[in-house]
C-alpha cells in the first residue's frame, strides 16, 4: 500500500516534469513504473559496495576474456541500434529541427542523440576491446580523438536539445531542461578528463 503511494506520487512528478510518457511503450517490462529502476539502482549501488568491501584484501580478478566478449557485443549492439536509428527515422520521416510526441507516428522519436551517441559506442568498445591486445596497441593511435568526439557529441547534443527550447515545438519543456544539464555534467566532467 505505501509502496503504491510511493510510485504514485513518483509517477506523478515525473509525469508532470516530463510531460506524458509514450503511449507506445505502455505495458512494457518494467517501463509503466518507475520503481523497477529505482530497486535496480539501489541493487547496482549495494553491489557496487559490497564488491569492494569483499574485494578489499583480495587480489583482483582476471576479467581479460570477459571484458573481450563484452566490448565485442556492445560494439555489435551499438552498430545494430545505428542502423535502427537510421532506418527507423528515415521511414519515418524524422524532423531534424524538430520532432514533437504526437508527429512522429511510430518512428523513434529520439534520434539526433541517441544515434550520435551510438556511432561514439562502436568507436568507443571497439577501441577497448582492440586495446586487451598488445599487438593492436600500434594502430590504436586514433585513442587520444575518442574523448575529443565525445565533447563535440555532448555540445551537438545540448545544443540540439537547446533549439527545441528557442523554438518551442511540444516537447515537454522540463525533458529538455534537464537532458541539457545532464549533457552539461558530462562536458564538464569529460573536459577535465580531457585536460588532464
Amino acid at each position: 500500500e505505501h509502496l503504491k503511494a510511493f510510485d504514485d506520487e513518483i509517477n506523478a512528478f515525473l509525469d508532470n516534469m516530463f510531460g506524458p510518457r509514450d503511449a507506445r511503450v505502455r505495458g512494457w517490462f518494467m517501463l509503466d513504473s518507475y520503481l523497477p529502476t529505482f530497486f535496480l539502482t539501489v541493487i547496482y549501488l549495494l553491489s557496487i559496495w559490497l564488491g569492494n568491501k569483499y574485494m578489499k584484501n583480495r587480489p583482483a580478478l582476471s576479467l581479460r576474456g570477459i571484458l573481450t566478449l563484452y566490448n565485442l557485443a556492445i560494439t555489435l549492439l551499438s552498430a545494430y541500434m545505428l542502423a535502427e536509428l537510421i532506418l527507423s527515422s528515415w521511414e519515418g520521416g524524422y524532423n531534424l529541427q524538430c520532432q514533437d510526441l504526437a508527429s512522429a507516428g511510430e518512428a523513434d522519436i529520439r534520434f539526433f542523440g541517441p544515434t550520435l551517441n551510438s556511432f561514439i559506442h562502436i568507436l568507443m568498445y571497439s577501441y577497448y576491446g582492440l586495446s586487451v591486445f598488445p599487438s593492436m596497441h600500434k594502430y590504436l593511435w586514433w585513442k587520444k580523438y575518442l574523448t575529443q568526439a565525445q565533447l563535440v557529441q555532448f555540445v551537438l547534443t545540448i545544443t540540439h536539445t537547446m533549439s527545441a527550447v528557442v523554438k518551442p515545438c511540444g516537447f515537454p519543456f522540463g525533458c529538455l531542461i534537464f537532458q541539457s544539464s545532464y549533457m552539461l555534467t558530462l562536458v564538464i566532467l569529460f573536459l577535465n578528463f580531457y585536460i588532464q
